[in-house]
This record gives C-alpha cells, sequence and structure tokens, in this order.
C-alpha cells in the first residue's frame, strides 16, 4: 500500500511540475508560443543602447517569457554573463527597488555556481554596490553602479511586475534611468515588465526615452498555441514517468477554447483533468473529462476571483439573475480591447434564461457589477453606449467555467464555440 501511495504522489509531482498555473514556466521544452516577442527582445539585447517594455493583460505569460529570454541570454556567454530579476511589491518605490540589487547579486552567483562569474562579480564589488545605496539611490547613482557591474560583465536586469509600484512615483525615475544608461552607452541591458494596455501606463518621462526603449506588447495567446501548450505538456508527463497519458484533439481543443487565450487556465485545467486521469489509472484524456475536471479546476482558481465571481452574484431572492448574466457578459462579443455593451450581453442572457431579453431587464445588474464592491466590470462612459470591461480579464474564462460545471450553460456550448 505504502508503494502504490508514494507512486502516486511521485507522478502527481510530476505533473505539477509541467502544468504550473501558480508559476511562469521556466523550462524550455515546455513553453510555446510567443517566438515573434522573444526574437525582439534578444535583439533588443545584443543593441548598444536599447531597451525593452513587456507589457500586456493579467495571465498571459509576461513573466514565462521574460524567463526564457533569460535562459537564452545567458547561455550566450554563461561565464561573462549575469542577469538579475528584480520583482516589484506594493510596497516598493525606486529606492526599495534597487536596494534588492546586492542581496539578488548574490544569490544569482551563488546559484550559477560560476567560478569565472565568481571571479569577476567579487564580494568585494557586491559590497561597493551596497554602499553606493547607503544613501538613497537616485537614477544617476544607480547608472553608475550598473556602469560599473557592466564593465565587468554583460549585464541584464528584468524589472518584473512594475505595474505593482506606484506609477507617478517610480515611473517618471526610471525613465530618467532608461534614458542616462542608454545616452550613455552603459553595456547593460534593462527588461520592464508589468500589467498595462500600453506604455504609459507603467513609466512616464522623456518623451525621447521612446526611442531607446522598445516596446513588446503580449497579446493573449492563439487556440492553437494554447492546444500545444496541453498536448506537449502530457507528452512531456508520459515521456519523464514512463506512463503513457493520451489526450485526444477534442479534449485539449475544449481546454485551450475554455482557457480564452490565458496560458494560466490551460494550466489549471490541465492539471486537474490529468490528476484525475493519474488517479483513475487511465491512459487516455476524453472530451468528457474536461467537464469533469471543472469542478476541481473552479475550487483551484485564484482566491480573489472565486470571492469576487461569489460577492458579484450572490442574491437574497432566489429569482435573481445576476449570476446568469454575469456568465452572458462573459460570453459576449467584445472588441479587442475587451469591452462590450448591454445589447452584446442580450443575446446570450436571452439563450441561457431561454426568454428574449432587452437592455432593460438587466442594467441595473451591469450597474452593480461596475460600482458595488468588489467592482468586477469596468464602466467606461465616454461616449452615449456605456461600453463594459472585466476588471480583471481572468474572471471571464472563470465565469465560463463556472456556467459550465453549474449547468447554466449547456455542454454543447463549449462545442459551438470551439
Amino acid at each position: 500500500m505504502t508503494t502504490d501511495v508514494q507512486a502516486f504522489a511521485a507522478k502527481i509531482a510530476m505533473l505539477a511540475e509541467i502544468f504550473k498555473p501558480a508559476a511562469p514556466t521556466d523550462d524550455q521544452r515546455l513553453f510555446r508560443g510567443r517566438r515573434d516577442q522573444l526574437a525582439r527582445l534578444l535583439t533588443v539585447a545584443g543593441a548598444p543602447g536599447q531597451h525593452a517594455i513587456i507589457f500586456g493583460e493579467r495571465g498571459v505569460g509576461k513573466t514565462s517569457v521574460s524567463y526564457m529570454l533569460r535562459d537564452t541570454y545567458l547561455t550566450m556567454a554563461p561565464d561573462t554573463t549575469v542577469c538579475i530579476r528584480l520583482a516589484c511589491t506594493a510596497e516598493d518605490d525606486f529606492v526599495s527597488l534597487w536596494r534588492k540589487l546586492p542581496g539578488r547579486l548574490t544569490r544569482e552567483i551563488g546559484l550559477a555556481a560560476n567560478p569565472h562569474l565568481s571571479e569577476l562579480l567579487t564580494t568585494e564589488v557586491i559590497d561597493r554596490v551596497e554602499d553606493a545605496f547607503l544613501d538613497e539611490p537616485t537614477p544617476d547613482a544607480v547608472a553608475q553602479v550598473l556602469g560599473m557591474l557592466a564593465d565587468k560583465a554583460r549585464l541584464m536586469i528584468i524589472i518584473d511586475e512594475l505595474d505593482r509600484m506606484d506609477v507617478l512615483a517610480a515611473g517618471a525615475k526610471l525613465a530618467d534611468l532608461v534614458k542616462q544608461i542608454s545616452d550613455d552607452i552603459v553595456p547593460c541591458t534593462l527588461i520592464l515588465v508589468g500589467v498595462a494596455d500600453n506604455v504609459s501606463d507603467l513609466i512616464a518621462g522623456h518623451a525621447s526615452v521612446d526611442r531607446c526603449l522598445m516596446p513588446v506588447s503580449m497579446p493573449r495567446m492563439t487556440h492553437a498555441e494554447l492546444t500545444e501548450v496541453v498536448e506537449e505538456g502530457f507528452a512531456a508527463y508520459s515521456e519523464r514517468s514512463g506512463v503513457p497519458i493520451t489526450i485526444t484533439e477534442n479534449s485539449a481543443a475544449s481546454i485551450a477554447t475554455l482557457s480564452e487565450g490565458f496560458p494560466y487556465y490551460t494550466h489549471l485545467l490541465a492539471s486537474a483533468v490529468g490528476r484525475t486521469a493519474i488517479a483513475d489509472s487511465r491512459e487516455s484524456i476524453e472530451f468528457t473529462d474536461v467537464f469533469d475536471a471543472l469542478m476541481v479546476a473552479k475550487d483551484e482558481a485564484e482566491p480573489s476571483i472565486r470571492e469576487a465571481y461569489y460577492n458579484a452574484t450572490i442574491a437574497a431572492r432566489s429569482d435573481a439573475t445576476f449570476e446568469e448574466t454575469l456568465i452572458a457578459c462573459a460570453v459576449a462579443e467584445s472588441d479587442r480591447m475587451g469591452f462590450f455593451t448591454a445589447s452584446d450581453v442580450c443575446d446570450p442572457l436571452a439563450f441561457i434564461l431561454g426568454i428574449p431579453r432587452k437592455n432593460s431587464d438587466f442594467n441595473a445588474h451591469l450597474k452593480r457589477f461596475s460600482t458595488n464592491t468588489p467592482i468586477v466590470l469596468l464602466a467606461k462612459t465616454s461616449t452615449k453606449t456605456p461600453r463594459y470591461r472585466f476588471v480583471n480579464p481572468l474572471m471571464r474564462p472563470y465565469a465560463m467555467m463556472c456556467g459550465l460545471s453549474s449547468g447554466i450553460l449547456k455542454r454543447d456550448f463549449l462545442a459551438e464555440i470551439r
């Protein structure tokens, strides 16, 4: 019995190394799509005075791309290259962000276990960096430190989750820093990463910084790319475990459809359906298995999304249709920026409820979703017709999953939109 439990645990652990909804992909083999973005970033890494900013919606894989960039960059000259990732927090500002640099340098050199790199970036060099930041680091002070480090080793700094900092407080200083090290042709590449619709949402400052800061937009992944993530993931599991698990084309495609372009949900659903197959000792995953995994995946989604969905749809009256309306919003046609109107919600809601609907029947629901805490819809009223968009884009596929698992959306819905 103990051996069986250990074998089961080992298989689950191996699957968890492949499908990781809570962590970025850092395995070159399992990374799919984003070839154009990665190629542009590598071009920046080899161009003096050039830097880049990666931006897009939450959950589209920006951090995963930065990991792939780091790994590829390090292979170019491993003995003389160092890549540091600085992750921002809500408490960070420009000063606290750069004071993390000495500790990250020490850690990175230790992880690399490379004697050549240790000879270039000695403990004395890192101490000099720490001493330089005892006073409040200014863009000029940081530029000098980066120049000193870049004289000793090829250097890339990835500043991730930039959106978590105060853009007005830190963005202008970052722009000053980018401009200064670009003008001075300091051989250090800065890669800025954050959630935003455009560059100006993340960084503000010199207009001339546009010349040296290449924008790299991260759109949602395509259906084909997400399908490949699922298929290659199970192929990797079969190879590493020696226990084959195949997934039918329809099953992989349905997971990609439910993901709505977000690899986060692809990994979440694939992990759930894979664990069920392992528990049942099955070697094949069928189309119907995806629905059985929906309940598991739904319950394992980000707690903030689950809580926001629950609070937005809870009602005192049993005949209220808040949940049906929110699900209709999730399946409504939207523009390229994710905005939809009340008219776009009419037909999906009528289909769900089985009765004709007018805008006036649910306008109060849309107002509740866009004004009551937690706010799940952003309302734009710059035109005569209000437009709405999910505040957290991950809510949209989650609402679809809830609709399918509860039966509000029929199973043939998925087959129709796939």
